[in-house]
């Protein structure tokens, strides 16, 4: 049996496929605006030489008593989003007891690859965690430059924190998601700027 030694993964979302134009409730409206299409494709692989991560810690947890916070129904015009006004106060009073189970230890300063699930999140992170702009700037860049991409998101953000000369190796990222359960999942893990 041959061993392999690439894994392709590519996130191809089309979110505007599930934009309903006749629906004009407030709450879909904006979850409508916050999210668009995005693909990326990245691999995975055993050696290389070019910039990469080492996974160091991964964890997924779904935040209590959050169940409707957050969810993906199927309608007659595809996907119907609900997203409650309080994900973002979920998030904040459950991250920091997350954080401490995901990384025993984690190095002074960070920087934290955020799935903008919109603009309330990473600043109630970025508060909460008292986090200096430095540390969010690649999640808030790629919120601004493209939306929530869903899971193309993240992906966009690891690319500029590899392709950025000025982070040394041995960086740590701290990567967070949220979804629907309301669920987090997160990673730590360490740039490698190869040779």
């Amino acid at each position: 049996r041959e061993e392999v030694s690439k894994v392709d993964v590519v996130h191809t979302e089309i979110c505007s496929l599930h934009s309903n134009p006749s629906m004009h409730k407030l709450d879909q409206l904006v979850s409508q605006s916050l999210f668009a299409d995005g693909f990326i494709k990245y691999s995975l692989v055993q050696d290389t030489d070019a910039p990469h991560f080492k996974l160091l810690a991964l964890k997924e947890e779904i935040i209590p008593d959050s169940l409707n916070a957050m969810s993906w129904n199927v309608a007659d015009w595809g996907f119907q989003m609900f997203l409650a006004k309080e994900v973002p106060v979920l998030i904040r009073r459950y991250l920091p007891s997350y954080l401490k189970r995901l990384a025993k230890r984690l190095e002074d300063k960070p920087l934290f690859a955020v799935h903008p699930g919109g603009p309330k999140i990473l600043t109630h992170i970025q508060e909460l965690l008292e986090l200096s702009d430095s540390q969010m700037a690649y999640s808030f860049q790629v919120l601004k430059e493209y939306g929530n991409m869903s899971s193309a998101t993240l992906p966009h953000i690891w690319e500029k924190i590899l392709a950025d000369t000025n982070i040394p190796s041995g960086t740590q990222v701290v990567s967070l998601a949220f979804g629907p359960g309301l669920s987090i999942s997160g990673s730590l893990m360490e740039k490698i700027c190869g040779s």
